[in-house]
C-alpha cells in the first residue's frame, strides 16, 4: 500500500461499482483480486444486533490514516474520508425521503474491509462524524463523509459505573440506584418517576465496586421508601436483585410490592439469622431461603428469581438456595425499600441498586451484576474490554471492536 499516494480504481466515472468489483492491473489496482467493501450501520446500533447496509457501489474516493496510537503520551485517533456519488440524495441528511432517513447522522458505524481470497481484512472501523452535500452540477452531488475510530469516541464520552449498565442494559422494569442525598424522594431509572422517603434516612458510600453515587442507610426504626405508583410484575416469571449491608440481628424487608394477599404480592427480606428469605403469592403463596450468616459487614448481592418451575436465591453470583414451601399473608399496597409499617420488619443497614424484572433474567447475567458491582471488567481481553465500553455507552451492540490498522495511511481516488 502506497504512503501519501493513490491508485485509481473503477471504470471510467471514478466510482468503485458494485460490491464484487475487484482490483485489475489494466485499471492500475494495488492488487489483483482485492474486493472492497464499506458499510454503515444507519440505525442506532445500541443494546442490539447491528445490520450493515452496503455503500460501496456509491464510492468515488476515500482515504484512511491511521492515529499515533502507539505513542503512550498522545494517542490520536484513526480517520477515514470517504467520497460518494449521490445523485439520488440517499446520503442528504435533509432528504426525507431517503431509504436511510432519519439515520444519515452522526455517529452511525462504519467500517471498510477488503476481501482477498478467503480472508476479510478490517481497513477501518469508526463512527461517522459528518456527511457533507456538495453538487457538482444539476443532479450530481458528492457526499464527503469524514469518520473516526473508537478512539475518539471513547474519548470524549462520560462514563458511568459498570453496574448502572449491566442493569440498565437489561432492561428493568424498575431500577432504583437509591443515590439520593438529600430531598424527600426517590427515583426510579426506567419509569422517572417518584416515590417518598419516609422518616430520616443517610446516603451511604455505594456498595458496588468503582461508583461514585451513593446508597440508602437505613436505621431499621421506622424510615423506608414508598414508591406507590412505582411499576409492577403482574405475572411470573420474575427476578428481584439489591445490593446490601447488615449487621443486624432483626428481620427486615428489602423490597416488598403489594401483599401476600394481592395476586402478585411479594417481599424479599434478610431474617435475623442473616439469610436472605423471599416470599411470593403469584399463582401461589411459597417461600424460599437461603443459606445463613450474610449479615457479616460486608457488601453481598442477592437476586431472587421465581419462574413456573423455579424459585432460586443467588447470593454473590453462587446459588445459596436452602429451603422453599409455603407461606401465610399480610397486607400492605404499593412498593416499598427498607421496611413496612405494617409487620415493623424494617432494614438496618445499606441498601443499594435495587431492580426489578419481568422476565427469567437468568443465571449469566446475575453472575455479570454480581461481577459488575464486585471486580467490574476483571479478565477482560483488550478487545472485550473496549467492546463492553461502545456498549456502555449506547453506540455498539454486536460491532466487533478494533481500531484503524496497517499500514498508517491508504488512499484510493
Amino acid at each position: 500500500m502506497p504512503y501519501g499516494g493513490g491508485t485509481t480504481w473503477g471504470d471510467a466515472s471514478g466510482t468503485f461499482g458494485d460490491t464484487d468489483s475487484t482490483f485489475s492491473d489494466s485499471a492500475g489496482a494495488l492488487f489483483d483480486g482485492v474486493t472492497l467493501s464499506i458499510q454503515v450501520a444507519f440505525e442506532d446500533a445500541s443494546l442490539g444486533g447491528v445490520e450493515w447496509t452496503d455503500i460501496t457501489s456509491f464510492g468515488r474516493a476515500l482515504s484512511i490514516r491511521r492515529g499515533r496510537q502507539r505513542e503512550l503520551e498522545k494517542p490520536e485517533p484513526g480517520t477515514l474520508t470517504l467520497e460518494l456519488v449521490d445523485t439520488e440524495r440517499r446520503f442528504d441528511p435533509y432528504n426525507t425521503s431517503s431509504p436511510y432517513s432519519p439515520f444519515v447522522l452522526p455517529m452511525r458505524a462504519i467500517r471498510v474491509q477488503a476481501t482477498y481470497g478467503a480472508s476479510t481484512y478490517d481497513l477501518f472501523r469508526g463512527f461517522t462524524d459528518s456527511w457533507s452535500v456538495s453538487w457538482v452540477r444539476p443532479n450530481y452531488a458528492i457526499v464527503n463523509v469524514a469518520a473516526t475510530d473508537c478512539m475518539k469516541v471513547i474519548a470524549n464520552r462520560t462514563l458511568d459505573d459498570a453496574i448502572f449498565y449491566e442493569i440498565f442494559n437489561d432492561d428493568p422494569v424498575a431500577y432504583f440506584r437509591l443515590s439520593e442525598q438529600a430531598g424527600t424522594e426517590i427515583s426510579d431509572e426506567i419509569s422517572k418517576t417518584k416515590g417518598n422517603l419516609v422518616g430520616t434516612l443517610t446516603s451511604a458510600d455505594a456498595l458496588t465496586a468503582g461508583a461514585t453515587n451513593k446508597a440508602l442507610d437505613f436505621s431499621g426504626s421506622s424510615n423506608y421508601v414508598l414508591h406507590s405508583t412505582a411499576p409492577r410484575v403482574t405475572e411470573l416469571p420474575i427476578v428481584v436483585e439489591a445490593w446490601i449491608k447488615s449487621t443486624d440481628t432483626t428481620s427486615g424487608d428489602i423490597v416488598r410490592q403489594g401483599s401476600g394477599s394481592d395476586s402478585d404480592g411479594f417481599v424479599l427480606q434478610m431474617t435475623g439469622a442473616g439469610n436472605f428469605l423471599a416470599v411470593a403469592k403469584f399463582e401461589d403463596l411459597t417461600y424460599v431461603s437461603s443459606t445463613t450468616g450474610w449479615n457479616d459487614g460486608n457488601a453481598h448481592h442477592v437476586a431472587w428469581i421465581r419462574t413456573a418451575t423455579d424459585h432460586r436465591i443467588y447470593i454473590d453470583g453462587n446459588d445459596q438456595t436452602s429451603a422453599s414451601g409455603t407461606a401465610g399473608a399480610d397486607a400492605i399496597s404499593g412498593m416499598l425499600i427498607g421496611g413496612t409499617p405494617k409487620t415493623g420488619n424494617y432494614f438496618d443497614g445499606v441498601i443499594d441498586e435495587v431492580a426489578l424484572y419481568d422476565y427469567d433474567l437468568g443465571f449469566a447475567r446475575i453472575t455479570a451484576h454480581a461481577l459488575a458491582g464486585s471486580a467490574p471488567w476483571d479478565g477482560d481481553t483488550t478487545g472485550e474490554r473496549i467492546g463492553r465500553i461502545l456498549i456502555y455507552l449506547g453506540i455498539a451492540g454486536d460491532l466487533d471492536t478494533g481500531n484503524t490498522v496497517e499500514p498508517d495511511h491508504h488512499a484510493w481516488v
